[in-house]
């Protein structure tokens, strides 16, 4: 929620200075306005022709062209769209083709640098997402220009440091009860160690400690930080590997509360 402080705060500040569209119809749902276009502009977008419109080059089926002419335009074509170098149908066809077809066929660097100018003309090359109109921290949008020495400006920055600074004492008080936490159940944990140990001396077997006398042997005679959360057999092979490892580690420890 803390990385999200800054959004909602924009987003109270605009609610504050355009309350309108936080209007809901009865319906409960925000009305969808994006069919509501006026006729004028319909019939501008209509009378609007494609930047390749009349060029022949540009299209599969000219008019007026008809027979042998026809053909072999759409031939051209074919090969001004080819995304490779080789054009054939799938092989799942099973349709065989001679070499002089494949030379007829096949299109030519000027056909690909051809066809890449159309797409990018008139194809889906010239086709351009328009980037969204995002806030930035005080409210304007990215990218527009503004005067930023305006009160109305310097007020929305200091409002925005603020809570970043608000935010930044948050997550440090965070931290420390955090550390002081951690501190606490490895001080506890150390506690427990002297019991723990004596009683793997007396029974012999790691396994028959239990996960948290595991984890208290291993901070205060090895020096090995594990969770008593992790599974039994991690712990218990990790206490016996550091067993074989410091043999002595544990021979200071009596074997009952008498002997201390």
């Amino acid at each position: 929620l803390s990385k999200d402080m800054q959004n909602l705060r924009v987003c109270y500040d605009m609610a504050k200075m355009y309350p309108a569209h936080l209007d809901v119809p009865p319906g409960g749902e925000a009305a969808d306005v994006s069919h509501q276009v006026a006729p004028e502009v319909l019939a501008a977008q209509a009378a609007v022709k494609p930047a390749h419109h009349g060029l022949q080059s540009f299209q599969l089926k000219p008019d007026g062209l008809t027979g042998i002419a026809l053909f072999n335009h759409m031939t051209l074509f074919s090969r001004s769209q080819a995304s490779s170098a080789v054009l054939e149908p799938s092989k799942y066809l099973d349709v065989e083709m001679t070499e002089t077809q494949n030379s007829i066929l096949n299109p030519t660097a000027a056909d690909l640098t051809c066809g890449a100018i159309m797409r990018d003309a008139g194809g889906e090359g010239a086709i351009k997402k328009l980037a969204k109109r995002k806030l930035n921290i005080i409210g304007s949008i990215k990218a527009h220009c503004g005067i930023q020495n305006s009160e109305d400006t310097i007020a929305k920055l200091t409002a925005a440091g603020e809570l970043a600074a608000s935010m930044a004492e948050v997550v440090l008080l965070e931290k420390c009860v955090k550390k002081a936490k951690t501190a606490a159940v490895a001080s506890l944990r150390v506690e427990k160690a002297p019991s723990a140990a004596r009683k793997l001396k007396q029974k012999g077997d790691v396994k028959k400690l239990k996960k948290d006398e595991i984890s208290s042997v291993l901070l205060a005679f090895f020096n090995v930080d594990m969770s008593d959360t992790l599974p039994k057999p991690k712990l218990v092979a990790r206490l016996e590997e550091e067993m074989e490892k410091k043999p002595g580690a544990l021979n200071h420890v009596p074997l009952d509360d008498d002997e201390e």
